[in-house]
Parts: C-alpha cells; structure tokens; sequence
C-alpha cells in the first residue's frame, strides 16, 4: 500500500531491487550502487523488547524519512517493511515526509510476510519490481526474479 503523503508513480516505476536492514549501508552502498533502483527499506521491529512501542520506535524513522534519505542516493523509490511484530500478508501504511531539500520519490509498504520472502528473493537472486499507484489507489507490486 502506498505510504501516507507519498508521491505517485506518475505511470508505472521499475527497478532492481536492493535491501537496506540499516542506515549506514546506505553510504556503504553508496549513490554508484543504490541510484535507478528501488530501495527495500527492511528493518525488522525487535520482538524481544518488552514495549511493543520502543520496537516501533526504533525502526518507525525507515517509514518516515526513507524516501528522503535514499533519495540522497539517487533511489528512484523505496518499498517499506510494514511496522508490525505480526507475521502476515497485511501491510501496515501510515504517514511518511519528505525533506524539502530532497527529490520526492514514491513510498510504499509491504507486508511482514512479502517483505521476508522478498528478502530470500534478493539474497540469491536480482529482483525487479513494477509499482504503479496515485494517491486515490493502493499500489500493485509485483516481483520478477532473474536469473
């Protein structure tokens, strides 16, 4: 589902896929690596905190800022791992920002369950995604993996 205060696609998006579990692989990866592709933003909430809140609050900023910030990359979007400890085929939106200074790029969430299965994807394989969608209607993500 496309992220609250998201731009639209303006007509279908495609890219390689690359995975970010943390910030700093985004200067690891660096613009050379991460720019023309979409960026999978996948950090997983930590089950073993006591408060369901502070495993929200410390991976909630990848939904808020992380178009902005791998739009500094030259991201030309970024799927979003939903914010839940549930394992299920529900994405979970809610609202996300642009930095004024960055180029405003397409956001949307996956489910828990898509957003491990894309995981594996990626790990053995180039995964390509398509996404299409306005602010009136949720988004159409689909993966094709090459060989």
């Amino acid at each position: 589902s496309a992220l609250g205060g998201s731009v639209g696609t303006n007509g279908t998006l495609k890219g390689e896929v690359i995975e970010i579990t943390n910030w700093a692989q985004l200067k690891d990866f660096g613009r050379s690596e991460i720019e023309g592709k979409i960026v999978f933003l996948n950090r997983v909430m930590n089950p073993t905190f006591i408060s369901t809140g502070n495993a929200y609050g410390n991976c909630v900023d990848q939904r808020h800022l992380g178009a902005s910030r791998a739009a500094e990359f030259g991201a030309i979007g970024v799927i979003v791992r939903s914010m839940s400890l549930k394992y299920d085929k529900n994405p979970h939106t809610g609202s996300m920002t642009y930095l004024d200074s960055n180029s405003r790029i397409p956001a949307a969430a996956i489910s828990t369950k898509d957003a491990h299965d894309l995981s594996l994807a990626i790990k053995d394989n180039e995964v390509v995604l398509w996404k299409e969608f306005n602010s009136n209607m949720p988004v159409s993500i689909e993966y094709n993996i090459q060989f």
